[in-house]
């Protein structure tokens, strides 16, 4: 399954010599929960803490979890020049409902993506970001996929992040410096 989406963090753009993207591609495990699941995403830059419940600027439609095989969500992240340098952080809720609306939706599994910087002016910047399984939640009636720590976080630094170099390369940085950043 297959999701393209573009979103806009509360980050308006001014012009297009003053913005910058980063395609977000979110590789979702195949459901084996027995019960209907969503990804159901919300995405901030700046100082907000995952432990805060905060919503996109803009809603983030949930993608439906194949039973079948992996689930592909693509997403499309626009940001200006005043966000240039903020973190941005991503949080993947596995959801009943495709709003997080359902009864036990509150607890549902989470999981959680820290990007130290994830913009660069002028350029578009990738990340690929691989979920390996649904996470247990303690309360969840319906099984889990796999038993891991609850509300997991993956931190992407700023090497880990395409952009501005064509090829394969283990790291988007030299001495430091991204890429983009030359």
């Amino acid at each position: 399954m297959r999701a393209a989406l573009l979103v806009a963090l509360p980050l308006v753009s001014l012009g297009c010599a003053r913005n910058a993207f980063l395609e977000l591609d979110l590789d979702l495990p195949k459901n084996e929960s027995g019960v209907d699941r969503h990804a159901v995403v919300r995405i901030v830059s700046g100082a907000r803490d995952f432990a805060e419940d905060w919503q996109s600027g803009d809603p983030v439609p949930g993608a439906k979890l194949s039973t079948t095989q992996r689930t592909l969500h693509r997403l499309s992240i626009e940001a200006d020049g005043d966000s240039e340098t903020t973190p941005v952080r991503v949080k993947v809720r596995f959801c009943k409902d495709p709003n997080c609306a359902a009864l036990g939706d509150d607890i549902a599994p989470e999981v959680r993506l820290h990007i130290e910087r994830a913009f660069y002016i002028g350029q578009r910047t990738s990340y690929a970001w691989m979920t390996k399984c649904i996470p247990n939640v303690v309360g969840q009636t319906d099984s889990p996929t796999c038993d891991v720590a609850d509300k997991a976080q993956t931190v992407a630094a700023k090497c880990d992040i395409g952009g501005c170099r064509s090829g394969s390369t283990r790291s988007y940085c030299t001495g430091g410096k991204h890429f983009c950043e030359e």
